[in-house]
C-alpha cells in the first residue's frame, strides 16, 4: 500500500474531523458567513499595517467595486439574520454596502409578494451591527507602518508578530498577542452563534482575524485570505439547562465548531475585480 503525499493524508485528516464535528451538532448550530473586507488603500504598495487604531484607511476605487461584487453575491445565494461588522472604516463600508443589496432585494421580495396572486416568501432585511470586538489584531507603533519600517523602526516589536503562545508580560510597543486576539475572535463569535440558534449572519471582518479562527478550529493557518473572499464556519454553541450549565454542542457541553469552506472568490472572478493584496500573518496585512 502507498501512502499519499503530506498534503492528502492532512487533506483527508481535515475531512474526517470536519465530519465529526458536523455530525456531533445539535440543530442549534449557527452559520457564519465571514468575510474579509474589500481592498483599502493600505492593501495596495506600499502595504501597510493596518492594525485597529479607528478609523483605519478607506477602500480604494477597486475596493468599492469588490464589496458590490460581494453584496450582490451573497445577497443572491445567502438569505441572512442579521450583518456584523468591525467598526473600522474599511470592514464598515463593506458591511454597509451588503446591508443595502439585502435591504433592496426584500424591497423587491416585498413587492413580488404584493403584486403576484401567489405570495412569494418575504425576508425581512436583516440589521446591521458594528462591533469593535471584531477588530484586527491591534499593531500598536506599527500601526501605519510598511513592513520595511517596522522591521527598521521598532525590530522587537516587528518580530513579537510571530509569537503565536500566550505569553507572561504585554507584547513591546503595545502589539497585541497572537492568543490574546484568537480568544476574542472565538469569544464574540460563540457570542454572535448563541443569539442566532438554527441561523445564519454575515460578519465582516479582517485577514489577521480571519486567519487565527482558522488556525485554531483546523490546526494550521488557512491559505491566503484575499479582500472579499468568503468562508462559512459553523458554531454550535450548545444551550443552557436549568442549572445554568451547558448541553448540547459537542462533548460535555463544549461548542462545536467546523470549518466548511474557505476563501471563496469566485464571485470576485466572474466580476472581473479579484486581486489578492500584499499580506502578512497568513494572508493579510489586515
Amino acid at each position: 500500500m502507498v501512502l499519499g503525499t503530506r498534503q492528502e493524508r492532512r487533506s483527508q485528516q481535515e475531512q474526517a474531523r470536519l465530519h465529526k464535528a458536523l455530525n456531533s451538532m445539535s440543530d442549534n448550530f449557527c452559520e457564519i458567513i465571514i468575510v474579509r473586507h474589500a481592498e483599502s488603500e493600505w492593501n495596495i504598495n506600499p502595504a501597510r499595517l493596518q492594525g485597529s487604531h479607528p478609523p483605519g484607511p478607506p477602500l480604494t476605487p477597486l475596493g468599492r467595486k469588490q464589496a458590490t461584487a460581494l453584496a450582490i453575491h451573497l445577497s443572491k445565494v445567502q438569505p441572512c439574520d442579521a450583518i456584523y461588522s468591525s467598526d473600522l472604516l474599511r470592514t464598515a463600508e463593506t458591511a454597509k454596502q451588503i446591508h443595502h443589496y439585502y435591504h433592496r432585494k426584500s424591497q423587491q421580495e416585498q413587492q413580488q409578494s404584493t403584486s403576484s396572486p401567489h405570495p412569494h416568501p418575504h425576508h425581512p432585511p436583516p440589521p446591521l451591527h458594528l462591533l469593535p470586538e471584531l477588530r484586527e489584531r491591534t499593531l500598536g507603533v506599527l500601526t501605519g507602518l510598511t513592513h520595511q519600517e517596522a522591521q527598521s523602526y521598532h525590530p522587537n516589536a516587528y518580530a513579537a508578530l510571530s509569537i503565536q503562545g500566550p505569553t507572561p508580560l504585554p507584547l513591546p510597543g503595545d502589539v497585541e498577542g497572537m492568543h490574546d486576539m484568537t480568544q476574542r475572535a472565538f469569544k464574540v463569535l460563540e457570542s454572535i452563534a448563541s443569539q442566532h440558534p438554527g441561523g445564519r449572519v454575515v460578519v465582516v471582518t479582517h485577514g489577521g482575524f480571519i486567519s487565527a479562527v482558522h488556525r485554531k478550529v483546523v490546526g494550521r493557518f488557512s491559505y491566503r485570505t484575499p479582500n472579499c473572499s468568503v468562508g462559512r464556519l459553523r458554531i454550535d454553541p450548545g444551550s443552557d439547562d436549568d442549572d445554568g450549565k451547558k448541553k448540547g454542542g459537542g462533548e460535555e457541553g463544549c461548542s462545536v465548531w467546523a470549518v466548511v469552506s474557505w476563501g471563496d472568490v469566485d464571485h470576485l472572478k466572474d466580476a472581473d475585480v479579484y486581486y489578492e493584496a500584499a499580506a502578512f500573518g497568513g494572508g493579510t496585512s489586515g
